[in-house]
């Protein structure tokens, strides 16, 4: 079960930080948006 474990690891780092990247691409483009209509 050590396999399962550091696939646990991995997606417990992994995922917060697709969030994250996500998150900082969304509000990018966002203010790109925004900058441009203003």
């Amino acid at each position: 079960m050590e396999d399962m474990e550091s696939f646990t690891d991995t997606l417990f780092v992994s995922v917060p930080m697709f969030g994250i990247l996500h998150y900082g691409i969304s509000l990018k483009r966002y203010l790109q948006i925004k900058l441009k209509q203003g």
